[in-house]
């Protein structure tokens, strides 16, 4: 029970990085612009795609991932 709970505190700290805050804050606004009429569907669909699509491509590679193929760019 505790290695539960231990874990559920690790993806609640993984969700309050600035990343994470920064792509709630984006969907949220996109959803409040289409849901009043302020931003098209043309505008709203490729820009919630991009967003999402970075936000869980990037969650589900580590981090040491990237820096090994950065460095392996390099040489």
């Amino acid at each position: 029970m505790k290695m539960i709970f231990e874990h559920f505190i690790h993806e609640v700290v993984e969700l309050l990085k600035v990343r994470s805050i920064i792509t709630f804050v984006i969907t949220f606004g996109l959803v409040w612009g289409f849901m009043t009429d302020r931003i098209g569907s043309e505008i709203f669909v490729p820009f919630a795609t991009m967003v999402f699509g970075y936000y869980f491509n990037k969650r589900q590679t580590p981090d040491y991932e990237w820096k090994d193929r950065k460095e392996d760019k390099e040489k």
